[in-house]
């Protein structure tokens, strides 16, 4: 089995290297690695025998990494680039945000007069200019990885940005402000 693998893995390979553009490289590499045997699909066997042999997952878990890192060097000869993560935020940190936004929204609602106030009405005043800053200052972001004057382009996550998270701050950031200026009013 294990010389089958490797014959596999030199077959796509060899098949990627003779053509001449990446784009015909890559489709080559993907009809090698997704092609059908007389029996059929070679990895959905290896799958199928990984399930009840631990030696079969090691062997499927070093074809699908060689093959992800070839397709991965075709993909940067193509041009795309490599989205390394900036940082990965733990639960923790994602609990710590997700309970943060779920506090603003609360405060906007105590704001807004949706629900009635549990605090002097000045916390209120100081606390939405705070807070319609905070999310004014995310949507025009540090000018290297966030916001609408970033340097960093070309990612999912500035296409992102720019497309959505960027204009929600901005839009956050000025209907809080628009709700304390209406409730001083």
């Amino acid at each position: 089995m294990g010389v089958y693998v490797i014959l596999q893995k030199n077959n796509v390979i060899a098949a990627s290297i003779i053509q001449a553009a990446a784009d015909e490289r890559i489709r080559e590499v993907l009809t090698q690695m997704f092609g059908k045997t007389k029996r059929g699909d070679f990895m959905f066997y290896l799958r199928k025998l990984s399930l009840k042999d631990d030696s079969y997952r090691a062997l499927l878990d070093e074809v699908e990494q060689m093959r992800m890192e070839f397709m991965k060097e075709l993909l940067i000869q193509k041009g795309m680039q490599q989205t390394d993560l900036l940082f990965k935020p733990s639960k923790i940190g994602t609990s710590i945000v997700a309970f943060l936004l779920a506090l603003a929204a609360w405060f906007v609602l105590q704001l807004g007069g949706v629900a009635p106030f549990r605090f002097f009405h000045s916390f209120y005043s100081y606390g939405a200019g705070l807070l319609s800053s905070l999310f004014i200052l995310r949507s025009i972001g540090d000018f290297k990885w966030v916001g609408f004057f970033k340097r960093k382009k070309g990612t999912v996550f500035a296409k992102w940005d720019t497309v959505l998270y960027s204009p929600l701050c901005f839009l956050l950031g000025t209907a809080i402000l628009m709700i304390m200026l209406l409730r001083t009013a």
